[in-house]
């Protein structure tokens, strides 16, 4: 979280398991299990993960193909401004 939001108490509610590749989502009034959303994805990568490590795991098996003569389409989105 960002300064800002640690300085007006905020707290975190989306938590990433790169293990098992899922996202939990938990309201911060209730900390029970019943109130979480959990969604899984090929891939999630956590606030402390390295842009090479995602690269090397995402993006460099789809570049190493183009550069065999396949096609291949790299889109990512994501925030404006993360880095």
């Amino acid at each position: 979280m960002s300064d800002k939001e640690l300085d007006n108490d905020h707290k975190e509610i989306v938590y990433v398991n790169e293990q098992t590749g899922t996202i939990d989502v938990r309201s911060p009034q209730n900390s029970s299990d019943d109130a979480s959303k959990t969604f899984t994805f090929d891939y999630v990568f956590g606030p402390n993960s390295k842009q090479v490590d995602i690269y090397n795991l995402v993006a460099r098996p789809i570049v190493d193909a183009v550069l065999e003569g396949y096609n291949g389409t790299i889109f990512a989105y994501g925030q404006t401004g993360t880095g």
